[in-house]
């Protein structure tokens, strides 16, 4: 996994903490679900890592409005422990040790990493043609077409023009493009 990650763990015993610390990640850790929400809720993480069972809606509802995405495993010691991860209903992996949690973890990081890229690119690509249009429409915005008939629809056209474009560069930028990396 390339990058730091900023991650939230709630309920886990040390072990992963210091590898994931050790890998470069940014970890906070929080002692019970209730701790971990209030530090999700003032804070910017990339994924939350829940040791202990099922931290319930509310968690996951402020993890997925502060687009930090949710890896649940149980229990919280070094013994062998199922887990599910969950990114808004996600099919759920099983895992056996920390080390199967610590590899769980950079994968997903790994996938999030991936798909920003490719939604960056994406709204690279996307923004070329639409600024054409727009600097067009602008261009035309600029012309004087007062003596011509049909002017007030050549103006009305011009302006739905200019309107649709920056209606695209808005979705672009809320939609396509991902979020700035979590501070």
């Amino acid at each position: 996994m390339g990058g730091m990650a900023r991650l939230l763990l709630i309920g886990c015993d040390p072990a992963p903490r210091q590898a994931l610390i050790e890998r470069g990640h940014r970890v906070e850790s929080a002692p019970d679900v209730s701790t971990g929400r209030a530090r999700l809720e003032t804070g910017a993480f990339d994924l939350v890592v829940v040791c202990g069972g099922d931290p319930g809606p509310e968690l996951h509802a402020v993890a997925q409005a502060r687009r930090a995405e949710t890896l649940i495993q149980a229990p919280a010691g070094p013994q062998s422990a199922p887990a599910a991860t969950s990114d808004g209903g996600g099919a759920a992996q099983a895992t056996t040790s920390h080390e199967e949690l610590l590899r769980l973890i950079d994968d997903r990081l790994t996938e999030r990493q991936n798909e920003h890229a490719v939604r960056r690119q994406l709204g690279h690509d996307l923004r070329g043609p639409v600024s054409i249009v727009a600097g067009h429409a602008e261009l035309l915005q600029s012309i004087d077409v007062s003596a011509n008939p049909a002017s007030a629809d050549i103006i009305e056209s011009i302006e739905a023009i200019a309107d649709a474009a920056a209606r695209l560069h808005r979705i672009i930028a809320d939609r396509v493009e991902p979020p700035p990396p979590n501070d």
